[in-house]
């Protein structure tokens, strides 16, 4: 039961080492991608989904950040929403309050208005929540997504 759970956090800290590897110091957020209580969109789980979808890619197309990973969830307060890490260098990282208004703005244009961004402090063991977020229920909604800018190129 616990290998699929196993199998993912060990995919986590892969990306994790590789992306230490190319940049040598990384720098972490965790942010929650949301919709308001209100919003259309939190019905409909294909909707959400490319949401989040076109939102890694311009991140990523931005050149802001390095790689993003994130999970599809579903709750009660926020409908779906998408737990994920952004990892930024050390470089965009003192730009860090201007890249983040910028994929908060990008984000609310890519929901019409709808969507909200909810930082969360880095734990420890955020590697952890992703995988067992992503292993809850094997549904395929709840499949990890990971993507590095240079493996667009």
């Amino acid at each position: 039961m616990y290998k699929y759970y196993d199998l993912i956090l060990n995919k986590l800290k892969a990306h994790d080492k590789s992306l230490l590897t190319r940049y040598g110091k990384l720098y972490p957020v965790r942010i929650n991608f949301a919709y308001h209580n209100d919003a259309y969109q939190r019905k409909h789980g294909i909707d959400a989904y490319m949401d989040m979808l076109n939102l890694s890619d311009l991140t990523l197309l931005s050149n802001h950040i390095l790689s993003i990973v994130w999970v599809m969830a579903f709750d009660e307060q926020y409908g779906f929403y998408f737990p994920a890490m952004l990892y930024f260098d050390s470089e965009q990282y003192a730009n860090y309050n201007v890249i983040m208004k910028l994929i908060t703005d990008c984000w609310k244009n890519q929901t019409d208005g709808n969507g909200i961004n909810v930082e969360q402090e880095l734990a420890k063991n955020a590697l952890s929540e992703l995988a067992q977020l992503s292993w809850e229920k094997h549904n395929p909604l709840r499949t990890l997504y990971i993507k590095s800018i240079y493996t667009l190129g």
